[in-house]
């Protein structure tokens, strides 16, 4: 099943120590080291000079795993979040705000028609987990299979403005990258970073990541990858009812985990 369903998204929009990449967060947040008054984002859309994200995701953040052998760091990998961030973008607030590039990128239909729609449109807060669980490179580029979990988030909508949590298990979603440009002949090697310091609140790409790619979405059901996403899902939180459960009331928003591995600071 599609990670992100219509159903999922009238419900509740979407740690495990980074066994994959051999890192972890720490049960306690760091201070969040952003100055009172500053916010690290914007209610305009894409405009010239630095991306910021939108307003709707600023209080949360993004926490990626992967299965073994799978580095985070690899242009694969980096191409990999940075969809899925930007396809959480584009739902929540529209995709004039979500990551340069990605609009021009987009070769899917029924998600622009899904953006356009607007059915999404929420303010979310707390932490999203995304698990890349495999890479198959093709002769056009590659095929990813990851899965998506949000039940330690929260949001609010224009038609549901009380906050509310989900209690659902992992959503899967398959992608589809094709080269635009020549293939490189030596591949590139992953290189990690150290990520903006400001961990709390939404990290994003100020570089277009999508340059020489097109980016599409897989549709229908496949119900072995649903079962995958369920057992990684259910390996975090082993009480997870089956399907959608119901959503919890929330009086105060759920404060983000660190964000992981984030995107680096901009260059200045």
């Amino acid at each position: 099943m599609s990670r992100r369903t219509a159903t999922t998204l009238v419900a509740g929009i979407l740690t495990v120590a980074m066994a994959a990449t051999g890192c972890g967060d720490s049960a306690t947040s760091p201070a969040d080291p952003t100055p009172a008054g500053e916010r690290p984002c914007t209610d305009i859309p894409i405009v010239a000079g630095t991306y910021k994200p939108p307003q709707q995701v600023c209080d949360a953040t993004m926490v990626w795993s992967a299965e073994p052998g799978i580095d985070l760091y690899t242009p694969e990998a980096t191409l990999i979040r940075a969809t899925d961030e930007a396809d959480l973008i584009a739902l929540y607030a529209g995709l004039d705000y979500s990551y340069p590039g990605y609009a021009a990128a987009l070769m899917d239909p029924t998600r622009l028609e899904r953006y356009e729609e607007g059915e999404g449109h929420r303010t979310v807060f707390g932490t999203l987990r995304s698990h890349v669980w495999q890479i198959q490179p093709n002769a056009n580029g590659f095929h990813a299979e990851l899965c998506g979990l949000n039940n330690e988030s929260a949001a609010t909508s224009p038609g549901a403005p009380e906050l509310s949590r989900p209690n659902n298990r992992g959503g899967y979603q398959g992608i589809d990258f094709v080269r635009t440009g020549a293939a490189v002949e030596t591949p590139v090697t992953a290189t990690p970073y150290a990520p903006a310091p400001d961990r709390l609140h939404w990290q994003a790409p100020t570089y277009n990541v999508f340059d020489g790619w097109t980016v599409s979405f897989e549709t229908g059901e496949d119900p072995e990858a649903a079962a995958r996403c369920d057992a990684w899902a259910l390996s975090l939180f082993p009480d997870l009812p089956a399907g959608l459960g119901d959503s919890t009331p929330l009086d105060t928003p759920p404060v983000p985990q660190p964000a992981y591995p984030g995107w680096p600071a901009p260059a200045v």
